[in-house]
């Protein structure tokens, strides 16, 4: 509690004014706070605190002027009026501060009904010594940075890597992928993928590009996209591509073709840096003037470095 003679007077002058209100005021001391919008937030949570309804203190600004400023528990705006430094009359300032509070008490325009209401102050009394202020014009609105502050979404790490094996019926092999999230929904990415081929006993290769759409979801993530690519398979004997080897095989080199399709995908998220997921792809291969589907499953660990 502060004993500022001053503040006291103030206190007295404001129950005075109040009292037709059936307010009862309460001295304290001011706010804390680095900033007039901390100082705000920490009235308000005093308010709450202590289950009144405003809280009301006189506020130094830094180039000197001082003003009244008002929170109530109910609402996250912010009632203020300046105060000059030249006259010293604390009913002139109590004056002020009940017309504060019913600014920050009044219904909104639209509502019609008019409401008594029952309130009860808690008036923080400036430091001994500080001069006293007579009013003047209040401004229009409060300054910037009074009122509440609206949450900002969470930002997605732009560029991430993916480890992981993959599945492709009679191939298994290992996944790497790169990526980059252009906008919070849509990504694009490159992978290379090496399988082993168990009926030809040969190894097979693939290098793909895609564009996918992300759901915004940060613990579990779906996703559709499509890939377009190219893929290498070496051949050991003039037999059908995947037949097993069988007697002599004669290594025929290296033919490439095309990849791509559509895939679609499911995630999960542990912390901010690691997600856990796989992607289901429907492509198909052309090479030699055929198509031939090839279906795969990736399972793939992704790091946001």
């Amino acid at each position: 509690m502060s004993d500022a003679p001053d503040g006291l007077d103030r206190a007295q002058a404001l129950a005075v004014e109040a009292a037709p209100r059936g307010a009862r005021v309460v001295l304290s001391g001011g706010p804390p706070g680095q900033t007039q919008a901390e100082r705000a937030t920490t009235a308000r949570g005093a308010v709450r605190a202590q289950a009144a309804d405003v809280a009301l203190w006189i506020e130094a600004d830094a180039d000197g002027a001082r003003s009244i400023r008002a929170v109530a528990a109910d609402r996250e705006t912010t009632t203020w009026a300046p105060l000059s430094a030249s006259a010293g009359d604390p009913t002139v300032v109590a004056l002020i501060a009940v017309s504060v509070i019913d600014d920050l008490l009044a219904p909104p325009v639209s509502s019609r009904p008019e409401v008594q209401v029952d309130v009860r102050m808690t008036v923080a009394a400036p430091a001994v010594g500080e001069a006293l202020a007579t009013p003047s014009p209040r401004a229009p609105s409060a300054p910037a940075g009074e009122t509440a502050a609206h949450p900002q979404e969470p930002q997605r790490r732009d560029f991430y890597l993916e480890v992981g094996p993959m599945i492709a019926g009679v191939s298994n092999g290992a996944y790497l992928g790169a990526g980059l999230y252009v906008h919070r929904n849509v990504r694009l990415d490159v992978n290379a993928r090496l399988t082993y081929v168990i009926p030809s006993e040969s190894l097979a290769g693939a290098a793909t590009g895609s564009a996918a759409y992300v759901t915004d979801d940060d613990d579990g993530r779906f996703e559709v996209g499509l890939s377009l690519g190219l893929f290498a398979v070496s051949r050991t004997t003039n037999r059908p591509l995947g037949a097993p080897c069988r007697d002599v095989c004669v290594d025929l080199g290296t033919d490439v073709g095309f990849l791509g399709g559509a895939y679609a995908g499911f995630s999960w998220g542990f912390g901010d840096d690691v997600r856990l997921g796989f992607r289901a792809h429907i492509d198909v291969a052309y090479l030699d003037d055929t198509f031939t589907p090839a279906p795969m499953l990736d399972l793939y660990l992704q790091v946001m470095p």
